[in-house]
């Protein structure tokens, strides 16, 4: 996989993750603001986004790792 492929493909995740996290914000200031919203819709779309937010922090702390791990070898 050539390099930009996977920063294209790591935007990607990224995008989606941001995009997760604003819906599930968007429901909840509905609900908070009083709005007809359907709870249980309201708390699948928080846990989605809580899920892919824990999933996209486990990736990076493997990237970050493996780069450790690169810049420590000896050469």
């Amino acid at each position: 996989m050539s390099p930009d492929a996977f920063s294209g493909k790591l935007n990607d995740a990224l995008s989606q993750v941001n995009n997760l996290q604003k819906g599930a914000d968007a429901t909840l200031h509905s609900l908070a603001s009083g709005e007809k919203v359907d709870l249980h819709g309201t708390m699948i779309a928080l846990e989605e986004a809580d899920i892919a937010l824990r999933t996209m922090v486990s990736v990076r702390n493997k990237l970050v790792g493996a780069y450790e791990q690169v810049m420590n070898m000896a050469i």
